[in-house]
């Protein structure tokens, strides 16, 4: 949502109010924070979708700050995806926009997450997270029980998925110049086959949906 003049302007609602007409199932943050926690707070209440990270903790009564996990049922298959915030945040930005907060890869708290999705009757299981490429092929090598890392942060673009144990990770660079895509056969509560590729978004052959052209010009 940060590091545009139109985002300066408007505080972040530009981003927000653009980025829900795609309509999204979720979303973790990095640069975000810089707004402060009380600007995070009323555009993160504006979204009309989960801001997800379960490794940011309230330094005064050690509790999550945010929602670590949403549930969604797609094609008759319930998924949980647990989000993860940049880990780095008070160190990579100033500290003072995210005092009391506490950060983290917390491992530990993603293993619990993981372990009460599955509780929760997730049969597959997506980590969306902003720990990079590199961090998070160690956390799928650490970890059981993780479906898909949607990972970001190193602006990585891979090909296809790779796999790490029973684990895919897929990178989709960055600046939206492609689409990651994940298809998964799902039997008997777990995932038998897949499928993975990058999208390229080619802007001069997809036309722009209208809705949306109109609001970037506004």
């Amino acid at each position: 949502w940060q590091g545009s003049y139109t985002s300066l302007k408007t505080q972040g609602m530009d981003m927000v109010s653009t980025m829900k007409l795609l309509k999204p199932d979720a979303m973790v943050g990095h640069w975000e924070f810089t707004f402060g926690q009380n600007r995070l707070e009323q555009l993160t209440n504006l979204m009309g979708y989960p801001f997800l990270g379960g490794n940011v903790f309230d330094t005064e009564w050690d509790e999550p700050v945010f929602e670590s996990t949403a549930y969604f049922e797609k094609g008759g298959i319930k998924l949980a995806v647990i989000g993860q915030h940049f880990p780095y945040t008070p160190i990579s930005n100033p500290k003072y926009y995210v005092k009391g907060w506490s950060f983290g890869i917390r491992l530990t708290e993603l293993k619990k997450n993981i372990k009460r999705a599955r509780k929760n009757g997730a049969e597959v299981i997506v980590f969306l997270s902003h720990n990079g490429f590199d961090v998070d092929q160690k956390i799928a090598g650490m970890t059981d029980g993780i479906d898909v890392i949607l990972t970001g942060h190193t602006h990585d673009a891979i090909p296809q998925a790779i796999r790490i144990k029973n684990t895919l990770l897929l990178s989709s660079g960055s600046h939206g110049k492609y689409l990651g895509r994940i298809d998964l056969k799902v039997a008997s509560g777990r995932v038998v086959d897949s499928n993975s590729t990058l999208i390229p978004i080619f802007s001069d052959v997809v036309p722009s949906d209208p809705v949306v052209e109109n609001q970037i010009k506004k």
